[in-house]
């Protein structure tokens, strides 16, 4: 079984009676697996097994896409972390609604997808560890030029959809290579900070935003970088003076190199 390739999909974990018995499918023995999805039964209530399971289904470290769903747990597993999954691209993550926290996430990460999560906050897209380890050398009075490339994520698309508590969206403008934000179905989310210029496609789907965030860092700099297409924006303005807030609508923008 270590010469498992392509996809695994592993269904109904919650059947798994232990950590001990989920370690036996030895997942990080099998290093050609390219993609992982584990998955319980929706109606599973037993959180605690759920969390003890997922401890034990750790895979390898060069895993390149990971997706869980229904799993009932409040935290995630320890093997989560960039310095175990080192060449992650892909994560999703899908009605986990105990889940209320992520840790730091791998900087390999190119597409993050949350679907009814539990979480309050974004997680953080860059290493906690070399992050404080620049902070204290600038603090010292060392050279500080690589600060932006350790707190640079690689994130290029993220979709959050049902992520009720999700309130906060900060941090959001350093994801300097985020081409792709689509989010949906959050009538909480009343404001978003200022998106980076590398954004091409902005999609708001049932969103309790009361105005359109800002397309670039500094307001003295216009968005010579990019462009909203002028359909977009007259169509986004009309309807926002029709309804006072960006609710229960869809608005879809393109941008374009000026």
């Amino acid at each position: 079984m270590t010469q498992l390739r392509g996809c695994l999909h592993i269904m109904k974990l919650e059947n798994v009676e232990s950590e001990e018995d989920a370690c036996q499918a030895e997942l990080d023995n099998k290093p050609h697996l390219d993609e992982l999805f584990l998955e319980w039964s929706r109606r599973t209530r037993n959180f605690h097994h759920d969390t003890e399971v997922l401890e034990g289904l750790q895979p390898h470290k060069k895993l390149k896409k990971l997706k869980i769903r229904h799993y009932g747990g409040t935290t995630s597993p320890n093997w989560l972390r960039p310095q175990t999954l080192t060449c992650l691209s892909e994560l999703h993550i899908e009605n986990m609604c105990k889940l209320t926290e992520l840790p730091c996430l791998p900087l390999s990460l190119m597409s993050l997808v949350l679907v009814n999560v539990g979480l309050k906050s974004l997680p953080r897209l860059w290493d906690e560890c070399q992050d404080s380890t620049n902070e204290s050398k600038t603090q010292q009075g060392g050279d500080n030029s690589s600060s932006s490339s350790i707190r640079s994520s690689s994130l290029r698309k993220l979709h959050i959809s049902g992520c009720f508590k999700l309130t906060s969206f900060l941090g959001l403008q350093t994801l300097t290579c985020l081409s792709e934000l689509r989010i949906e179905n959050m009538r909480k989310l009343t404001e978003l900070p200022c998106l980076p210029l590398s954004l091409t496609s902005l999609v708001l789907n049932n969103v309790g935003l009361k105005s359109l965030p800002r397309l670039w860092m500094n307001a003295k700099i216009q968005p010579t970088k990019a462009k909203l297409s002028k359909v977009a924006t007259i169509a986004a303005a009309a309807a926002a003076a029709a309804t006072g807030v960006l609710c229960y609508v869809t608005y879809t923008f393109h941008f374009a190199p000026s």
